[in-house]
């Protein structure tokens, strides 16, 4: 059960405006690319991974050891290969679970590693997802897209013309489910003659025990990996919005997260400044933002990984953003230009006390690798439009630097390594992406399209500084990801179709990538003068995990297909994905031999969610079924074949998984809401 209560102070007369019937997912629709955009905390109470997967094209990689969000799109998961935001500002934590002693996962399993976005869902608003390639600082180091979660604001907490707002949630659900609960204050007055300061603060917290019972009876905890999974987190939100005049805005930011969960505390801060400057001029409208994130995992005394103890790890993230656009008009000729620079700056660290030593387990671990990667660049983005004729057309520009140290080789792995020595490492790339996109309003509800995009991505301080077996396991030369992608699609865009006032939205993408230089992990062992990949042919105990750049080219293709209906007594939305990638699975994934430098990722054959509901009483109340289908899929095999390469398990038929939901709306402060999932 969820209640919602909306309180506010100022008791004028005011005016209502019911947005009961209003749909979010099509403002996608009107947009020649493969964007959506879903709103979040509206009618179901679906978590974060079940609103990411209702969107073509996006997956989730769920890992119930990290306590966040790990966005999938298009089979590509992790830093660079997905830009996942919030608020506009990139994500760039690891999270890495403990294992040691049995008391997190049975023993023999590794750690488990995963980038993902620590945020709080009673803060969201909206996620908005662009793939295939994003614009401005969104496409920065972006192999397949980006994934950016909107936090509220002052003026989602304050109804009408008030000057102060109460929003509250309150969440419980049982088999573990967990329950939680958000409130948050917000106020708005006038400033000098035309501006405003508004201000909000909020507070989340959350109890939640993954340790739930399955459909056959048994528990998670049954399972190996799904130990200690009891966490707490807590979220806090403040912002500061002043508006001198209606041209210019400041707004200050500050976010935290706190939790504990598989062995660690993790401790997770954002500030950021933003700055707009929009005044009666259609060659300026000028945007600024400033943002720094500290994250910590501390282990506690219980923890291990594998033989480490004591660790710690700390992701320090900076970026600057200035962009303008310009807008102009000639004749039946129109158009816009964006153009910006971005600078990155992300550094990793980490805490492994002397003690370790005494086991060897630095030399050998492949936790929480040091060093630093810089980004700069410049970008443009161009919209031009002609009668029916639209033509958007991109340019990035970036220079990639990663600096870090590479350890000596062992003495026994001399032989193998090159270079033998120790050394600072510091390599730098350059890249230029142009993209481009044609569209025609054919009529004034069909649209097609057609989009060539080229991006890349600079490989993570975690690939290149992998440090599994000391510096053999070091790569200082791996390559730069580079993609290539052609998309085509159309656009539905219809009201009044069946009913009055009723919408209808449509859009049908394919698409097709060809990756270059696709970045992997191999398992090399000692084989006399030289390594190699099969472990029957070692002749001594030499066993190196090392990223490397693939030789084959990786191919993605796919269809994904969104359709919403939405009338005063009736809504529909359905997404379809289906897709296939050749993409090397790393022998990191493995639970067993991995070193817990990453996570499995292979997305199911095709999947798709529906949702079908109806508006009762006045759109007082709105129920809705959700369904949810999973087509074959495969998982990584918890031991090797004989010749010590990966194996997959085929899974056994994914039954459709129907959700049920109800939300009534008391009055316009307060809704109740109750489902089952």
């Amino acid at each position: 059960m969820i209640v919602t209560q909306h309180n506010t102070t100022q008791l004028d007369t005011i005016v209502v405006s019911d947005e009961g019937g209003k749909n979010p997912n099509f403002n996608s629709y009107t947009k020649p690319s493969a964007v959506t955009s879903r709103a979040i905390n509206v009618n179901a109470m679906q978590n974060l991974d079940s609103i990411v997967r209702s969107t073509s094209g996006a997956y989730t990689q769920m890992d119930p050891g990290q306590g966040g969000v790990s966005v999938n799109i298009r089979s590509m998961t992790g830093l660079g290969r997905v830009n996942t935001m919030i608020d506009g500002v990139p994500q760039t934590q690891l999270g890495t679970s403990a294992n040691g002693g049995g008391k997190f996962h049975s023993e023999g399993n590794g750690p488990m590693s995963q980038f993902s976005a620590l945020i709080d869902q009673n803060f969201l608003t909206r996620v908005d997802i662009s793939k295939g390639h994003g614009n401005g600082s969104a496409g920065i180091n972006s192999l397949m897209g980006s994934a950016d979660f909107k936090t509220i604001d002052a003026e989602d907490v304050i109804l009408d013309a008030n000057k102060v707002g109460v929003l509250t949630r309150l969440n419980y659900g049982n088999n573990d489910l967990g329950k939680n609960g958000m409130i948050a204050l917000a106020g708005k007055t006038g400033l000098l003659e035309s501006g405003s300061i508004s201000a909000l603060v909020a507070g989340s917290k959350s109890s939640l025990d993954q340790n739930y019972r399955r459909g056959d009876g048994s528990h998670a905890s049954d399972s190996g990996y799904m130990q200690g999974l009891k966490q707490h987190p807590e979220s806090y939100l403040a912002k500061l919005a002043v508006k001198p005049n209606k041209d210019t805005e400041f707004k200050l930011s500050s976010r935290r997260y706190n939790n504990s969960i598989v062995g660690r505390d993790i401790d997770s801060k954002t500030h950021s400044f933003e700055a707009k400057y929009n005044p009666d001029s259609k060659w300026v409208d000028l945007s600024f933002l400033a943002a720094k994130t500290v994250t910590e995992q501390v282990y506690t005394d219980n923890a291990k990984l594998w033989t480490l103890e004591d660790a710690t790890t700390q992701n320090k993230f900076i970026t600057f953003d200035l962009k303008n656009t310009s807008r102009f008009e000639l004749g039946d000729f129109n158009g816009s230009v964006t153009y910006g620079g971005n600078i990155y700056r992300n550094k990793y660290e980490r805490g492994i006390p002397e003690k370790n030593n005494d086991s060897g387990a630095i030399a050998n671990a492949a936790f929480g690798p040091a060093g630093k990667q810089n980004i700069n660049s410049l970008y443009l983005d161009s919209e031009f439009n002609y009668d029916i004729l639209t033509l958007n057309a991109g340019l990035t520009y970036s220079r990639y630097n990663l600096k870090g140290y590479k350890p000596a080789c062992d003495s026994d792995d001399a032989v193998y390594c090159m270079p033998a020595g120790a050394m600072n490492i510091d390599r730098k790339y350059t890249k230029v992406n142009p993209s481009v996109t044609l569209s025609l309003q054919v009529t004034d509800w069909l649209q097609p399209f057609v989009s060539y995009s080229e991006t890349a991505r600079a490989p993570n301080v975690q690939e290149m500084f992998n440090t599994s077996r000391n510096g053999l396991s070091v790569n200082p030369y791996l390559k730069p990801e580079t993609a290539k992608t052609y998309e085509i699609g159309f656009n539905i865009n219809k009201d009044n179709l069946l009913l009055d006032n009723d919408l209808f939205g449509m859009k049908v993408v394919y698409f097709n990538s060809h990756i270059k230089d696709y970045i992997f992990n191999m398992s090399y062992y000692g084989c006399g003068s030289s390594v190699c990949t099969n472990v029957n042919d070692s002749v001594d105990s030499v066993h190196a995990q090392i990223y490397l750049n693939s030789p084959e080219m990786v191919k993605d293709k796919g269809w994904e297909v969104e359709m919403s209906y939405e009338s005063d007594y009736f809504f529909s939305n359905m997404t379809y994905t289906r897709s296939a990638s050749t993409a090397p699975t790393s022998k990191a994934a493995m639970i067993y031999y991995g070193f817990g430098s990453e996570s499995y990722t292979q997305l199911p054959k095709d999947y798709a969610t529906v949702e079908l509901g109806t508006h009762l009483l006045d759109k007082k109340l709105t129920l809705s079924s959700i369904f949810k289908y999973t087509g074959k899929a495969k998982r990584v095999g918890l031991d090797m074949d004989d010749d010590g390469n990966l194996m997959f398990d085929d899974l056994p038929n994914i039954p459709v998984i129907i959700d049920l939901y109800a939300n009534y709306k008391i009055n316009k402060n307060i809704s109740l809401k109750a489902g089952i999932q």
